[in-house]
Order: structure tokens, then C-alpha cells, then sequence
């Protein structure tokens, strides 16, 4: 969190033995096995290739991989709903930041808005009660200093799609105004930073 990031680095757990780096792997295994031969035997290994039916292919796959990887910065990367981004502190620190990720938060506003037509025709104490609980997970999990646009974006689009819930079920439509008096009455948890920033200490 707090030492510049130029890469990051992405494994496959299913494909990892067709990418590895033979010099990295051989550099490894140098530290547990001192004995030169048996290191000669398993670089032969590396490189003897693929024989599939009557075709033989050299085992070339993984060995420039990972070094095109680090020679460009990855700035950005996705994990646990949030991307995660370098970025500088105010005191000129680097930090690593993060915010809801893009497609996370679209799924999710889907999900609800959905649900908020399922919901359409029940009382509006139950659909405040959901709602409100809805809100406050969210901001619990997401509730980030350097993700506060990102949560009051959600506050913003939830307002939204309950008024178009309520809207649907009248034969009359809600206007804004009597949507804002409704509003009043339950009014929809606000976003906050439920985690405060890390203090850093020399």
C-alpha cells in the first residue's frame, strides 16, 4: 500500500505448468537441490518438448511470457469487486487505491432494479426497510476514502430506480415533489466511509 507498483502479478493455477519461466523454475529449485547434474536433467526435461501421436512440438510457451508481462505497467487491476489503481496521497505518498469496479457496481444496479419491480406492490415501509439494508451493505463493504464518488453513485441510482418502482404502480404518476415529501419520510441511508484511511507509521 504505501511502495511504488509498476506490475502485478496474474496466475493461472489451471495452465501454470504450459507459462512458467524455465529460469525462474530452474533458479528455485537451484535453492533446494545443489547438485549440478540433477539440475542439467531437469532443464533437458524443460525442453524436450511435446509428443502428441506422431507430431512433436518444442516446449517454447511460457519462457518470454512472463518477461513481456513486466516490461509494461499494469496500473490497474480487478479483485474482490474493486480495481485497484496507483495513485499519489496528498502529502505526495504513493498509495494503492481502489474503487467499486465498473462492471461489479453495473451488475449490481441491474439486480436491484429488478428486484425493485418484483417489489413494486408492496408496502413502501417494506421496500424502505429493504432498501436501507441494501444501502448499508453496501457502504459497509464499498465504504472506501478513495471510493466515495463511487458510493454516492449508488445512493444516487437507488433513489432513482425505487421513484420508478413507485412510479410503475400508480395510475398516477409520482412526481418529483410528492416523490421529495416521500423522501422525507423514509429517508434512504447516506453514503459514509465505514473504513477510515490506514495509518501509516515510520
Amino acid at each position: 500500500m504505501t511502495q511504488y507498483v509498476n506490475w502485478v502479478l496474474d496466475a493461472d493455477v489451471r495452465s501454470f505448468f504450459d507459462s512458467v519461466d524455465h529460469e525462474w523454475l530452474l533458479r528455485i529449485v537451484a535453492h533446494r537441490i545443489a547438485d549440478q547434474r540433477i539440475l542439467r536433467l531437469i532443464r533437458r526435461w524443460l525442453g524436450a518438448g511435446v509428443m502428441e501421436g506422431q507430431r512433436w512440438s518444442e516446449t517454447v510457451q511460457g519462457s518470454e511470457l512472463r518477461r513481456k508481462r513486466g516490461a509494461r505497467r499494469c496500473e490497474t487491476f480487478k479483485f474482490l469487486g474493486f480495481t485497484h489503481y496507483c495513485a499519489w496521497s496528498r502529502d505526495g505518498r504513493f498509495v494503492v487505491k481502489r474503487r467499486t469496479d465498473h462492471k461489479r457496481l453495473t451488475r449490481k444496479l441491474k439486480e436491484l432494479r429488478l428486484e425493485a419491480r418484483r417489489r413494486m406492490h408492496t408496502p413502501v415501509v417494506l421496500q424502505y426497510q429493504w432498501l436501507c439494508s441494501v444501502l448499508r451493505g453496501h457502504f459497509a463493504y464499498f465504504g472506501l476514502p478513495s471510493n466515495l464518488s463511487r458510493i454516492h453513485a449508488f445512493h444516487q441510482e437507488t433513489q432513482r430506480l425505487w421513484y420508478r418502482a413507485l412510479n410503475h404502480r400508480r395510475q398516477q404518476q409520482l412526481t418529483w415533489e410528492r416523490y421529495a415529501r416521500l423522501f422525507k419520510r423514509f429517508p434512504l441511508p447516506i453514503p459514509r466511509i465505514t473504513h477510515p484511511r490506514p495509518v501509516v507509521t515510520c
